[in-house]
């Protein structure tokens, strides 16, 4: 599935840039958007 690290500052500008994220998530020096719950569960498992 797809993921991709948005360099925003924002949750408003991370869901602009990633409309087809069904999670979009705080992360270190912007957000992580995620199109799959369960790839966002294994990421969330691993830090």
């Amino acid at each position: 599935m797809r993921k991709e690290f948005l360099e925003v500052s924002t949750r408003y500008m991370a869901k602009k840039l990633a409309p087809w994220a069904a999670i979009i998530a705080k992360a270190d020096g912007g957000y992580m958007a995620f199109e799959s719950v369960t790839d966002y569960w294994t990421w969330k498992q691993q830090k």
